[in-house]
């Protein structure tokens, strides 16, 4: 099991897993809102675990 995160993602309900997507989107727009870079870098750290894009 390469990443227990996406093991994760793959298994959850449809519904909970478009839920998740959009909070970690919206996370990133705040985030690029803030001046505190790792706001960035944490966001951008979920993005990669979670392997969601823009």
């Amino acid at each position: 099991m390469d990443n227990f995160v996406i093991f994760l993602l793959d298994r959850i309900s449809p519904q909970i897993r478009e839920l998740f997507v959009k909070f970690v989107k919206e996370l990133s727009i705040r985030a690029a809102e803030t001046p505190n870079p790792w706001d960035d870098i944490a966001v951008s750290i979920l993005k990669t675990l979670t392997q969601i894009k823009d």
